[in-house]
């Protein structure tokens, strides 16, 4: 038997509204760097006394089936992994946040030796990160119900031809809401990372071994962070220290394809307090979150976050 190696592994997916559907063989192919969903089990311990001091052996309890998958963002392929998160696509290749969870999937792995599949799958929390001279990079956590490994073929398919998405391609705004974004809001910055998380109770079993369908637990949680290499003004300080209401996109551009991902209602919530460590010119960095959108009218209203790929 063929050993598996890394780099002719395949990642395929299959968008489905149902969270325990039928497998459906898989019918996109989404370049990967890595993944690490494992499928485990709890186990449940006997406490009985019985005069001795060994364990009895251990009953096999709830399945717990988690892990992420690591990407290189390109401007083609991820459309249905920002679907899933996001939960709406609307006209224009434009992901809206809804209110309540509604995309699961199926996962596939081609690992050679075996094709490890993941049913009634939910990517639940995306993390896009990037920094000076690297590619954007992208992690999705995932949550699944069932696990097996298959060993049928994987399906002859492969991703669209990729554009990849390079800090370079960036221009990041940030701004008031008196005005609508404009070239002159534009920050140069050395590297940034932007969370979403949809905070999903995904721990709920009944009278199985598996979990029933995850729901959103909490409030969602939008943020981003960003890092300047050099302190030459006051005014993100001013803007934290006012709780100032800010708008906020990242642009990302190359050759004629563009991913931007909006922010239509923001606040400082930490950091660019400009600390002096050493001779060096002193750089800025801090968080900022995002919340469900606000009436200035500049920018889509409607929730926190927003990405449209033209």
């Amino acid at each position: 038997m063929a050993d598996a190696l890394g780099f002719l592994s395949k990642m395929g997916i299959k968008v489905s509204a149902t969270w325990d559907t039928a497998y459906a063989a898989v019918d996109l192919a989404i370049p990967f760097l890595s993944e690490t969903l494992t499928a485990a089990y709890e186990r449940i311990q006997k406490e009985s006394l019985l005069g001795y001091g060994g364990r009895e052996v251990s009953e096999q309890g709830n399945s717990v089936i988690q892990g992420t998958t690591e990407h290189e963002l390109d401007y083609n392929n991820y459309d249905p992994l920002y679907k899933m998160i996001l939960g709406e696509e609307s006209p224009g290749n434009t992901f809206n946040v809804v209110n309540e969870f509604s995309e699961f999937a199926w996962l596939e792995f081609d690992k050679q030796t075996s094709r490890h599949r993941f049913g009634a799958s939910v990517a639940h929390k995306l993390t896009i990160s990037g920094a000076k001279g690297e590619l954007v990079k992208a992690k999705v956590e995932w949550f699944s119900k069932t696990f097996d490994n298959a060993a049928t073929a994987f399906p002859g398919i492969s991703p669209a031809t990729a554009t990849r998405v390079r800090f370079q391609d960036l221009v990041f705004r940030i701004a008031d809401q008196v005005n609508a974004l404009a070239g002159g809001d534009a920050v140069a910055i050395e590297s940034f990372e932007i969370m979403f998380d949809r905070s999903m109770k995904l721990d709920d079993y009944v009278n199985s071994q598996t979990p029933i369908s995850p729901v959103e637990g909490d409030f969602r949680a939008c943020e981003f962070s960003f890092k300047l290499p050099r302190y030459n003004l006051d005014t993100l300080i001013d803007w934290k220290e006012a709780d100032t209401p800010l708008q906020a996109d990242f642009v990302f551009t190359r050759g004629g394809e563009t991913l931007t991902i909006q922010f239509t209602e923001v606040r400082i919530v930490d950091g660019f307090n400009s600390e002096i460590g050493g001779s060096a010119p002193l750089v800025v960095e801090g968080k900022c979150e995002a919340y469900r959108g606000g009436a200035h009218g500049f920018m889509y209203a409607g929730n926190e976050m927003k990405i449209i790929v033209t």
